[in-house]
């Protein structure tokens, strides 16, 4: 059991997910009526800047493809969770491939950054 740290919004609660792949990245607030925030029963999203604790976090931990989920709370980022093989919802398939793409362009950076 972790203790509940929230991210308040005056309609409900909020979550960011920051999905990455080698230079390439997205990172978006999701804003629910709900405690726990789920991108499927979101009622509003927005793109949001990376915290720079994050991105130190993402060097320390190796990871060159993933997604970071998050909150700012009293001030600082909480990481609530590494993932390196993302998922998606299913009702948000539409907005996830148009962000894809641009992903896809990261993994040509890291097989040139590898040799």
């Amino acid at each position: 059991m972790e203790k509940f740290i929230p991210e308040r919004e005056p309609d409900g609660f909020a979550v960011r997910f920051w999905v990455f792949c080698g230079e390439r990245e997205r990172c978006t607030r999701y804003v629910s009526p709900n405690r726990l925030v789920k991108a499927s029963e979101t009622i509003r999203r927005e793109p949001v800047p990376v915290p720079d604790e994050l991105r130190e976090r993402r060097r320390e931990l190796g990871f060159d493809y993933g997604k970071f989920d998050f909150v700012m709370h009293e001030g600082r980022a909480v990481l609530l969770d590494a993932n390196k093989t993302p998922g998606r919802p299913q009702n948000l398939v539409k907005m996830f491939a148009a962000g894809a793409s641009d992903l896809t362009h990261g993994f040509e950076g890291l097989i040139h950054r590898a040799k």
